[in-house]
């Protein structure tokens, strides 16, 4: 009697784990944001790609912001601004001289302690509400299949651009001692004389095409949008939002935003 042949089967081998580090997936965001992005959306667990880069974002801006307050003429400069804004209301009859310069000297305290611990509530809040803008519009509005967790993690990565150009702007900010250095074209026109060309021309700066070409690819990567598509989700929010901040150029509660 023939003995029958038992079929051998092969151990089924576990997928490949995750072995690339955070850090190296934050950095190479820089270099080859394809790179960084793959395989993001496949993870299971991706609270560390986002975790690690805002408490890295958080401490480097806090750190400028720190560096900056240090300078005088940045002090000075901030004080003079809240002494201006006290004046107009003296002259609209809101507040007394003697309250306005109280306020001056209070409020340039609080100016500066602000400006260093601000980044521990207005990182994370700024990717929040930015995720679920983009994730709106991508999963919604243009229809690509992309959940909140991705979108959210592309842009905790994508803050890499932003940390660079956070370093730069402050540095440039100390050295020059006013807040009014920016990495931009607005220099050519005065906010004084032309607000809203020089609304037009802050938004045109290298580090937020570099950030919405990172952020293009890396929705591209977590979803089953084409780079085209996830193109028209994110350069579009960027020109909507620019609309809005160039036709209120000369509406003194939206100066503060001119340059997000």
């Amino acid at each position: 009697m023939d003995e029958q042949t038992v079929p051998q089967f092969s151990p089924v081998e576990p997928p490949p784990q995750e072995s690339t580090s955070v850090l190296s997936r934050y950095f190479n965001v820089l270099a080859s944001p394809g790179e960084a992005f793959n395989g993001v959306g496949t993870l299971e667990s991706k609270t560390s790609l986002w975790l690690v880069p805002m408490i890295i974002l958080i401490l480097i801006t806090m750190g400028i912001a720190a560096l900056t307050m240090s300078n005088p003429a940045i002090q000075q400069e901030m004080k003079e601004k809240v002494s201006q804004k006290m004046q107009k209301n003296v002259q609209d009859g809101k507040m007394t001289q003697e309250q306005a310069d109280k306020y001056a000297d209070v409020g340039g305290g609080w100016g500066k302690i602000m400006a260093i611990v601000g980044p521990i509530f207005g990182v994370p809040f700024f990717w929040l509400f930015m995720t679920l803008l983009y994730w709106v519009i991508l999963a919604f509005i243009i229809g690509g299949e992309i959940s909140w967790i991705n979108a959210f993690t592309v842009v905790a990565l994508g803050s890499a651009v932003y940390l660079i150009q956070a370093v730069i702007t402050g540095l440039l900010v100390y050295a020059t001692g006013s807040f009014t250095t920016q990495i931009n074209l607005g220099f050519l026109v005065s906010g004084d004389t032309n607000a809203t060309l020089h609304a037009l021309f802050s938004r045109i700066d290298p580090f937020s095409f570099w950030q919405m070409w990172v952020l293009c690819i890396g929705f591209s990567k977590v979803s089953d949008l084409t780079l085209k598509k996830a193109a028209y989700g994110v350069v579009g929010l960027w020109l909507v939002w620019s609309a809005i901040l160039v036709s209120t150029a000369n509406v003194e509660f939206m100066k503060s935003f001119s340059g997000m």
